[in-house]
This record gives structure tokens, C-alpha cells and sequence, in this order.
């Protein structure tokens, strides 16, 4: 969910990140620890231009006006 996380860059190893969150007051289903890639793919899914509600609005205005025909 967008805005639900806290993004840390570490070099340290797995291990060392889970204690740290878990020293946090995290638990381990409140962490994800993935890689660079893994964060730079899911940033860029992330801003996919969407259609607002108007636009969307719009084509089914015209998708109906379509089937009256």
C-alpha cells in the first residue's frame, strides 16, 4: 500500500536488518527485506499513470452511448 512503508539502505547482512527492525518493535511479518532491483521494479509499478475517476467515468459514458444504438 502506497505510503505504508519505511525504506532503509543497508549494506549489512540479512540478519543484522531483521534485529534491527525486530529492535524497532517490528515483528518478522512487518519486515521485507528485498533488494535494490526488487525496489527500483516495484517504484516503477508503483507510477503507472492511472485514469482518474472523471476519465473512467467518460469511457463508460461512452461505452454505454455505444450500446443504445
Amino acid at each position: 500500500m502506497k505510503n505504508t512503508s519505511i525504506v532503509v539502505d543497508s549494506n549489512a547482512e540479512e540478519n543484522v536488518m531483521l534485529q534491527n527492525a525486530k529492535n524497532t518493535g517490528l515483528t518478522d511479518e512487518e519486515v521485507e527485506i528485498i533488494t535494490k532491483e526488487e525496489y527500483l521494479a516495484r517504484v516503477d509499478l508503483e507510477y503507472i499513470e492511472k485514469p482518474t475517476e472523471l476519465e473512467i467515468l467518460k469511457q463508460e459514458k461512452e461505452i454505454l452511448a455505444q450500446s443504445v444504438y
